[in-house]
């Protein structure tokens, strides 16, 4: 009888995927709500250019957090390439990076889906490649 993926699952993977979930779900629902209070609410009126800075973060990194649930690689890579994006929008605006690890510590659940990721196709190939008769 067939193993399911989950009766294989390496304890790691699952601990650095469920990391990455709880992590990525806390910084969604923070960003969220900085985007309720600020944007939302009308404190914030911004431009056309800082639209652009917005559209990277906070809103592709919301994006790709949100992806990487279902599609973890896609969505780690579209919240990492969001990040950077805003870091070059900054640096394009002021010439300067961020000050602070903020941007970063809200973008760090994508690595976490990255490596989770990894972890699982790491172990799906030496299980591929593992000899039946082995053991």
């Amino acid at each position: 009888m067939p193993h399911s993926q989950h009766a294989m699952s390496n304890p790691l993977e699952s601990a650095v995927k469920w990391t990455a979930r709880l992590s990525g779900a806390v910084s969604f629902g923070i960003l969220g709500l900085f985007v309720v209070s600020h944007i939302g609410a009308g404190e914030m009126k911004p431009d056309a250019f800082e639209m652009v800075g917005l559209l990277c973060f906070p809103f592709g990194v919301m994006l790709g957090l949100a992806l990487a649930f279902r599609f973890d690689t896609v969505g780690a890579i579209t919240a990492i390439a969001s990040c950077t994006a805003f870091y070059a929008w900054h640096f394009n605006r002021s010439g300067e990076f961020p000050s602070g690890i903020y941007f970063l510590l809200f973008t760090y659940p994508a690595i976490l889906f990255l490596i989770s990721a990894w972890l699982r196709r790491t172990q799906s190939r030496s299980s591929t490649h593992a000899s039946p008769n082995a053991g």
